[in-house]
This record gives C-alpha cells, structure tokens and sequence, in this order.
C-alpha cells in the first residue's frame, strides 16, 4: 500500500524510475567479474528479463502521471522508451567497456520483458474498465 502510495505522486514517480533507471544503467556497466556467477542457466536473460518488466511498469506509471495522453499513447511510448533504452544499454557495454560486451540476446530478453510488461499492463486496465 505505501508504494502504491508514493507512486500516485507524479514527482516520487519520476524520482523512483531515474534511480531505477540509474541503477540498471550502473549494473549494466560495472565488471561482475568479481561477483559470483548465477548457478542458473540463462540467469543472466532472467535477470534481464525481469528487470526490464519493472522498469516498464515504472515508466509506464510516471508517463501516465506526467503526460495527460490517451492509455494507449503512453503505453506506446513507454514501450518505445523501455526496448530503446535496452537496446542503448547494450551498445554501451560494446563501446565504452572492454570487461563487457554487446548482446542481441540480452536486447531480445529486454524486449520480452518489455513486452509482457505491457500485456500486463493492459489486461489490469481491462479489468478494471469490466469493473466500471
């Protein structure tokens, strides 16, 4: 309940996704050579895939705060935001990093994240347009 709370606040909203988003970028970027290596199987595409359903529910919560756009334009334009961002990500690790490289798998495991994130997102709000 408290953090649905602070999201209706559009300022927190914003606030939470950028740190968020900050975070991801950082973790995205930093060597994990020094962590310990996930016992499971395509972990990696896991961690990306959940990651980037968090990150779109986020966006998706501080777009529809901050802009006073149809349901369907914001999920738009988050999507487009969320696959952009993982895609940029990625490019980032093949140029700027020589301990971490570009992944079109990794893209692709945003991307579905991304994607069921939005399918999500639009079968809560027909739920709750059933309700009405």
């Amino acid at each position: 309940m408290l953090i649905k709370n602070l999201l209706a606040h559009k300022k927190i909203a914003l606030a939470i996704s950028l740190i968020y988003s900050g975070l991801l970028l950082a973790v995205c970027l930093i060597n994990l050579n020094d962590f310990p290596k996930v016992a499971v199987e395509k972990g990696d595409k896991i961690f990306h895939f959940l990651a980037y359903i968090v990150f779109t529910f986020l966006w998706y919560n501080t777009f529809s705060k901050l802009f006073s756009a149809k349901f369907w334009k914001v999920i738009f334009i988050t999507i487009v935001f969320s696959i952009a961002f993982g895609i940029i990500i990625e490019l980032l690790q093949g140029s700027l990093t020589t301990f971490r490289t570009a992944d079109y798998h990794d893209v692709i495991a945003n991307s579905l994240g991304v994607m069921m994130a939005g399918i999500l997102i639009v079968s809560t709000r027909k739920r709750q347009v059933k309700k009405l």
